[in-house]
């Protein structure tokens, strides 16, 4: 009887290490994760703040000043008309 109760224990045991030892690595799954998750929302803020420079020559005061810069309908694109070789072939026809 008491090898019964000892067996139990020792099962009892065995499952709370292991129940221990999953759940750190669910929470190792779970940390990076997210520390992936804020690197890469991190990124965005960066690049939203480098178009902002780009296009108002100032960096963003606030994150409300950048979210209506982000909310804008369009940002200008340059525009060039005409391609490389078209160039070459004029210029080398007006020499």
């Amino acid at each position: 009887m008491l090898g019964l109760f000892l067996l139990i224990g020792a099962l009892t045991l065995g499952y709370k290490v292991y129940d221990v030892i999953a759940s750190k690595n669910d929470h190792q799954t779970f940390k990076t994760l997210a520390d992936a998750n804020t690197v890469q929302r991190l990124k965005d803020l960066r690049l939203a703040q480098e178009q902002h420079k780009l296009y108002e020559n100032v960096y963003a005061k606030s994150f409300e000043e950048l979210l209506t810069f982000i909310k804008k309908p369009v940002i200008p694109v340059p525009y060039r008309n005409g391609n490389v070789m078209e160039n070459k072939f004029f210029q080398s026809n007006q020499s």
